[in-house]
């Protein structure tokens, strides 16, 4: 378990650096989709897919409709390199969705806060282990988000 500060971590970004999130990734496993609020990560591409418009149910029981989706890639605080995708809609921070994590060949083990053996997302496949902080009673991914010159899927509107 990481035992850095999250101020320690953050440092003062430019356009061409790595950039934090105004909130880190919540994993949730209530979730059906993994999803970033609209104009966040101008850096990778929004584009349309067959679940453009598609409507979803937000815990309150309000509509959410996708305009969009999202491969964003980043970095998490051990070095790991993530690609992640994201539907696009209107909510107020990134969620990802356990389902989808387990869907792409990953685990994902919540333990307590003071467990050693920490929170992570494993791979089937690699063996690796992302490690999660359990913060304000939810398990986040810290991570910072490429530029726009390494995204996967660069957008490219945005200037450098």
């Amino acid at each position: 378990i990481k035992e850095k500060a999250v101020s320690e971590y953050i440092a003062p970004c430019n356009k061409t650096d790595f950039e934090v999130m105004e909130y880190p990734v919540i994993v949730d496993s209530g979730a059906a989709e993994s999803v970033l609020p609209d104009g966040w990560c101008p850096q990778a591409a929004t584009i349309q897919t067959a679940q453009s418009g598609k409507k979803y149910t937000a815990a309150n029981g309000s509509g959410i409709r996708n305009k969009g989706a999202k491969l964003v890639s980043m970095i998490t605080r051990d070095g790991q390199w993530h690609d992640m995708n994201f539907q696009v809609c209107d909510v107020t921070r990134p969620l990802a969705s356990v389902y989808r994590i387990c869907e792409k060949g990953h685990s994902v083990t919540f333990n307590p806060s003071w467990d050693r053996r920490g929170s992570f997302i494993h791979s089937q496949q690699t063996g690796n282990r992302t490690y999660l902080e359990a913060n304000d009673g939810v398990y986040v991914l810290e991570t910072k988000v490429a530029p726009t010159g390494m995204q996967t899927r660069p957008s490219f509107g945005r200037q450098e």
